[in-house]
């Protein structure tokens, strides 16, 4: 017996599932693009696509004075628990210089940043190749403290870090056809008051030398969850060429991907001669 449950175990493998949610929000503009808010002050945008979601956002001044972040009365909040922006940390950042001979240096930048007005994200990567002679090599560690304050300057835009929003998985007991559907299961809905996951992002901020704090509140609640077989959850994308004549590579990318979605990836183990291996 032991022998043969050994075998078993070896034949098994992890099939992976995957749970997305649907995120409503209270007073904010959403598309599969971006998450929107905005006052007189300022634009916040949020893209919550991820495993266990993000809730960090951009933030755009669109006064002619700088606006300053008081991460000190600016907090995350999930179900009522309350998690600082501000944790007072240190951060170590590793610096390494170099200098090449008798090799080819590759120097490439990548930079992301959402052109204004429209918020859509663009990714700039510059590359450039350099021919030099020896090689040596220094370390160097910097050590910073989280400020209390982000300072945005005026008409411009800073990402602010956020928190995970929940890895929980949500699973019914004894429903297979629920928690490993073949390709889908069915969608499950919940109202803002029945959700199982509430959460909030409260942002303080002050305009130019005001005293005066303004507050803002972001709500979002989970307003369902769909389960996706592994097949289901990616699709295969093709890249290629700027003028369209060739086929660069394929590469899987989430079918269900929006901004106002979020995702947790689970598994259970399935035999390799399943036809539902992924």
């Amino acid at each position: 017996m032991a022998l043969s449950v050994a075998l078993l175990h070896s034949c098994m493998t992890p099939l992976h599932y995957y749970q997305v949610y649907d995120v409503e929000t209270e007073g904010l503009q959403s598309d599969k693009q971006a998450v929107l808010f905005s006052n007189d002050d300022c634009d916040i945008a949020y893209d919550l696509w991820g495993e266990a979601g993000n809730s960090g956002f951009f933030f755009r001044n669109n006064t002619d004075k700088d606006i300053y972040i008081d991460l000190t009365r600016s907090f995350f909040i999930r179900n009522g628990i309350a998690y600082d922006y501000f944790a007072d940390a240190e951060y170590t950042h590793s610096i390494t210089s170099t200098t090449s001979s008798a090799a080819a240096l590759s120097a490439s930048f990548t930079q992301l940043w959402y052109e204004l007005p429209m918020w859509t994200p663009t990714v700039v990567t510059r590359g450039a190749q350099l021919s030099a002679s020896g090689s040596t090599g220094t370390t160097s560690s910097v050590t910073t403290r989280e400020a209390k304050f982000i300072c945005v300057p005026a008409y411009s835009a800073k990402f602010i870090a956020g928190f995970n929003i929940s890895d929980y998985i949500y699973k019914e007991c004894g429903n297979d056809k629920f928690n490993r559907p073949k390709l889908k299961s069915e969608h499950i809905t919940f109202s803002r008051e029945k959700s199982p996951l509430v959460f909030r992002n409260r942002i303080c901020y002050y305009v130019g030398n005001s005293e005066e704090v303004a507050t803002i509140d972001n709500s979002f609640w989970i307003s369902g969850f769909t389960n996706f077989n592994g097949k289901e959850f990616f699709i295969t994308h093709s890249e290629e060429d700027c003028d369209n004549s060739s086929i660069l590579s394929k590469v899987k990318v989430h079918k269900y991907r929006s901004a106002n979605k979020f995702y947790n990836k689970y598994q259970f183990a399935q035999p390799k001669t399943s036809p539902f291996y992924y």
